[in-house]
């Protein structure tokens, strides 16, 4: 086995040869079998953040059904620090998502069949071409268009906003059973 600098090297290339699912699979099998191991990781991968909890109740004097009791509680939870924005499909940070984090388009990207007129393809079969994947989007970006905002594809997002997690946490607003509702 290579030893110092020749080691690193190898490992660093093995790594950008893994695939994704590969690295996790090493991952947590060196997390499961390395206590020194999975505290890094946990460092790394997992964040603690303060959350307001709020308990409503029933007021047993309030006769008329104004308003109900709160109860304010701040607990520190521990929620993975990266997630997949349901909205734009990017994996984010949650310790750097604001307001303007989550740029995207809420609407389908087209292609505009007016800038390939030689091309048939784009003109007699334009529902064939996958926007997504086409070799033109990259070779000639100008030629695609948001349908909400008729921007090119390179063109200012239309909708910003927070990225929200795809996989909704107990972290994330909800009232529970106990009528507690848990706030961000």
């Amino acid at each position: 086995m290579a030893t110092g600098p020749d080691e690193h090297a190898l490992l660093t290339r093995a790594i950008d040869n893994a695939d994704a699912g590969t690295l996790r699979t090493v991952l947590k099998s060196m997390c499961r079998d390395s206590e020194t191991c999975r505290k890094e990781a946990t460092q790394r991968l997992v964040v603690s953040r303060k959350h307001e909890i709020i308990e409503l109740s029933d007021s047993d004097d309030d006769a008329e059904g104004q308003d109900k009791k709160r109860k304010k509680k701040v607990k520190v939870m521990q929620e993975p620090r990266f997630e997949t924005c349901k909205t734009c499909d990017k994996t984010y940070d949650v310790t750097l998502n604001n307001d303007t984090a989550c740029q995207t388009h809420e609407d389908l990207l087209v292609i505009d069949a007016e800038y390939f007129p030689d091309d048939d393809q784009v003109m007699y079969e334009p529902h064939s071409i996958d926007v997504n994947t086409d070799w033109r989007r990259k070779a000639v970006p100008e030629g695609f268009r948001w349908q909400c905002c008729d921007e090119s594809v390179n063109g200012e997002a239309c909708v910003i906003q927070r990225h929200i997690p795809k996989k909704q946490q107990a972290s994330t607003p909800y009232m529970d059973n106990k009528r507690r509702f848990y706030m961000s």
